[in-house]
């Protein structure tokens, strides 16, 4: 879990080469906020079934719930005007693994068959505009 906080202001003046003022000084002020919550589960087992023989298996299994507000405002004569690299998002990712390995070895030579596999999903939103946006890998899992 974590949370985070930032807020800063930013005044840039502008000068001609001799030191005279080029333009009226730019204001520009950013705050934001972050909260996060990540989780991760993972298993593994090993069975050495003989001297020569081995077999692995094992699972994880990562979630992430991620929510930020960035907000910058340039000053405009005393009016705050929200600029266009502000970003309110939200996104949840999450992937899912297992996997089963088979290890055998004899006198000179040694063999290892394994098999992986993985489900991903990402969905996000841009907050401000609605707009979503994600991807899940592989598309279609039993109907999903």
């Amino acid at each position: 879990y974590g949370n985070r906080l930032n807020n800063s202001a930013i005044n840039t003046l502008y000068f001609n080469p001799g030191g005279s003022e080029y333009r009226v000084p730019s204001i520009v002020s950013n705050n934001g906020s972050s909260n996060e919550k990540q989780l991760t589960f993972q298993a593994d087992y090993t069975n050495p079934v003989s001297e020569n023989t081995k077999i692995e298996t094992g699972i994880r299994s990562y979630h992430n719930n991620f929510l930020s507000f960035y907000n910058a405002y340039a000053d405009n004569n005393g009016q705050q005007i929200k600029l266009p690299l502000s970003n309110n998002c939200e996104y949840n990712e999450m992937i899912n693994a297992a996997y089963f390995t088979f290890s055998y070895k004899k006198k000179d030579y040694s063999f290892q068959a394994g098999l992986r596999t993985e489900h991903s999903r990402f969905k996000g939103e841009l907050i401000d505009s609605a707009y979503k946006f994600g991807y899940e890998y592989p598309n279609r899992l039993n109907g999903i």
